[in-house]
């Protein structure tokens, strides 16, 4: 094999860097909406487990309590960075169409029969930028549960991910040029 000039490897570092640093935001900048949500049915699938193990979780509160619920997460510190979403109110599910809710950065809609616990912190999380099922919007729906459903919970929920191959860790730093470099070659040869 014809050996690899220096500033082919630089360029081909460049794209690397680029393509790590894009994975990393656009899990939390809104710009991932072409993006598709490959984890969205898994995650799901934990969700509704997890409501098996701890029912009283998705039990549904009445609009007024899903409003102060979701007043009272907005204005604790745990929230402080972020902005407080706009909640309104689903007219009718269409064409039997089921679901609890739906958000974007600015509002949360709300199915008219009202919504759970979990699925106003799961709608927090995709208010926080989260708008993908990935792994940035597991880890902050982790926190989001831990603060307000409890430890327990999170743990629950965690194990659940971890058992259906969703990962919930930080995503490790890019690699230095040299580091890169040596993998590469190993790579290529």
């Amino acid at each position: 094999m014809d050996t690899i000039s220096e500033h082919v490897l630089r360029n081909k570092y460049m794209l690397y860097k680029i393509r790590h640093e894009n994975k990393m935001k656009a899990h939390n900048d809104g710009s991932a909406y072409h993006m598709k949500d490959a984890d969205m049915n898994k995650t799901y699938q934990c969700e509704w487990a997890l409501w098996k193990i701890h029912p009283d979780i998705n039990k549904k509160m009445t609009r007024k309590e899903t409003e102060k619920y979701v007043k009272r997460i907005c204005k604790s510190k745990f929230w402080s960075d972020y902005h407080t979403p706009r909640i309104e109110w689903m007219k009718d599910m269409g064409a039997g169409r089921r679901q609890n809710a739906n958000a974007t950065k600015e509002r949360i809609r709300f199915s008219p029969s009202g919504a759970s616990k979990y699925v106003v912190l799961h709608e927090l999380a995709h208010v926080a930028g989260y708008m993908n099922h990935g792994r940035g919007f597991r880890i902050f729906l982790l926190k989001l549960v831990s603060r307000f459903l409890g430890r327990e919970v999170s743990k629950d929920l965690k194990k659940l991910f971890k058992e259906i191959g969703l990962k919930t860790s930080k995503m490790r730093a890019a690699m230095d040029y040299e580091t890169w470099k040596e993998r590469y070659l190993r790579y290529v040869r």
